[in-house]
């Protein structure tokens, strides 16, 4: 009876030593939009807020598409692939 309640209380103490960071997270107010502005955080590169505004359904799915589609040929002409030649390519004969 006595082992039942150590390993119970045991077993509890851990539960809420691992949940007190969520439940520390979760009692702190979350930044509130004013006036209708949405909040400072917001994605840090085009492709992530290309994918958020797909996720709120501000974007179809079909503007999606093209918009990725302009951001890697925009990516290609800017950082234009290299493909080494090959280690044994230098017009040696066979080996």
């Amino acid at each position: 009876m006595i082992a039942t309640l150590l390993v119970t209380g045991g077993l509890l103490a851990l539960l809420v030593v691992a949940a007190w960071p969520v439940l520390k997270d979760w009692r702190q107010p979350q930044p509130t939009a004013a006036d209708g502005e949405t909040p400072a955080a917001g994605p840090g590169s085009p492709e992530g807020s290309l994918v958020s505004g797909l996720m709120r359904h501000e974007v179809t799915a079909g503007q999606y598409r093209r918009a990725m589609e302009h951001l890697a040929r925009r990516d290609d002409d800017r950082f234009p692939l290299r493909v080494p030649p090959e280690a044994g390519s230098r017009d040696q004969g066979p080996c």
